[in-house]
């Protein structure tokens, strides 16, 4: 069954104290908004080539959980996610077992995000948007009654981080504003940029790809699309895959800070190291000693790369770095296939200002790839997606093996 989220409403208050002097306009200007709502992506559309995917996943085996009785289908209520910027980025459908959500699936809302499906993710959400929604609105309200409220709608802050951006005017200036709230635990999302300590902070997913990347990327969307066929729906081409994780290897991270520390541990256990999480906070330097006690923070890459035996040597460290690469040519998803391949291995996938690991991949004919990623987040709880090379930005990797 679904599990939803019990909030707290004086508890969210209590987070929420200082929300009147945080408002911030992160839905700033975009360069190129037109060209993305030029090319956006109906839900019914979203809808057929899910349907397609989500087929070729679990008739292929590569989608599977636990207990899954074979009757998978996609509940058609979309759920409409969106940019910083207030640009639809994805249409989230729940994907069902006799009517049990069992995982989700992202399809992209624009085309220039070069995939028609993002994300199919085998864990299930413990999310109640509506619920998150309004509890935002009413904590939002309470603190700036001199606002008039607009509306309160999902986001993608940090990706894959959700949040609810509120919109709101402002009558002392004259203008409309707005604020992130955490979807989850209702603190005041900060507009700050994310740098490559993994601090968290606010990025756009559009931001990221460049506009001379549109025509490709608009092209490779239209190549996957499948609807106006004979047979919407249906798998188009043959999917491979491996994986060599399973749910018992996720571990989830315990605090915002610490995705990096907590995939250090998950691949520590598949080479049997029982390293705890403090442990690698300590050898990959994660604490803010500027506070007593000292507070999680984030780690810098190199690191992340001391910790697997880069320029260190067991028992406090891993001993098993191979090679790594950061911002350059050698990041693509070939890398990441032939290290599987070759060794068996998982490594670290990093994106902007978030550490995951990647232990397995899957391609079909058309030409679509996907990473299968152990995302520690979110806090506690940790997830498991296939997602699309195409649809998010990538940063480095570590290998290990």
């Amino acid at each position: 069954m679904r599990v939803k989220v019990k909030m707290q409403v004086s508890a969210m208050l209590f987070a929420l104290v200082l929300m009147g002097s945080a408002i911030v306009s992160v839905a700033s200007a975009l360069d190129n908004r037109e060209l993305l709502e030029e090319n956006y992506v109906s839900a019914e559309v979203a809808l057929k080539n899910s349907e397609r995917v989500v087929n070729n996943f679990v008739n292929s085996g590569a989608y599977s959980v636990d207990n899954m009785s074979g009757k998978v289908s996609l509940n058609p209520n979309s759920l409409l996610i969106y940019d910083i910027h207030g640009i639809p980025l994805y249409h989230r459908f729940s994907i069902e077992d006799e009517n049990k959500e069992i995982g989700i699936i992202k399809a992209a809302a624009s085309k220039v995000l070069g995939c028609t499906v993002c994300t199919i993710e085998e864990t299930p959400s413990s999310l109640d948007y509506e619920m998150a929604a309004a509890n935002a609105k009413m904590v939002f309200m309470q603190k700036n009654e001199n606002m008039k409220f607009i509306s309160a709608v999902p986001v993608c802050y940090r990706y894959p981080e959700i949040g609810i951006m509120v919109n709101c005017y402002n009558a002392s200036s004259e203008r409309e504003e707005c604020i992130i709230i955490d979807a989850r635990d209702y603190s005041v999302v900060l507009d700050d940029s994310c740098n490559h300590m993994n601090v968290p902070g606010v990025w756009s997913v559009y931001d990221e790809i460049p506009l001379c990347e549109y025509p490709k990327r608009i092209q490779q969307w239209n190549n996957e699309n499948s609807y106006g066929g004979n047979e919407p729906g249906l798998s188009k081409a043959t999917l491979e895959y491996r994986k060599i994780w399973n749910i018992n290897n996720l571990v989830g991270q315990p605090n915002e800070w610490w995705c990096a520390v907590t995939s250090g541990k998950m691949i520590a256990q598949w080479f049997c190291v029982d390293h705890d999480l403090n442990h690698i906070a300590d050898e990959m330097e994660a604490w803010d000693d500027s506070t007593t006690p000292p507070s999680p923070a984030g780690v810098i890459w190199e690191n992340q790369k001391h910790y697997y035996g880069y320029d260190s040597s067991p028992p406090d460290h891993l001993g098993r770095y191979l090679t790594s690469y950061w911002n350059n040519y050698m990041v693509t998803w070939d890398t990441a296939y032939n290290h599987i391949q070759t060794h068996g291995d998982p490594l670290t996938s990093s994106v902007p200002a978030h550490v995951r690991v990647c232990a397995g991949w899957a391609r079909n004919a058309d030409g679509d790839k996907y990473l299968y990623i152990f995302d520690p987040g979110p806090i506690n709880e940790g997830s498991i997606h296939w997602e699309n090379w195409e649809s998010i930005p990538h940063r480095g990797y570590i290998l290990v093996a």
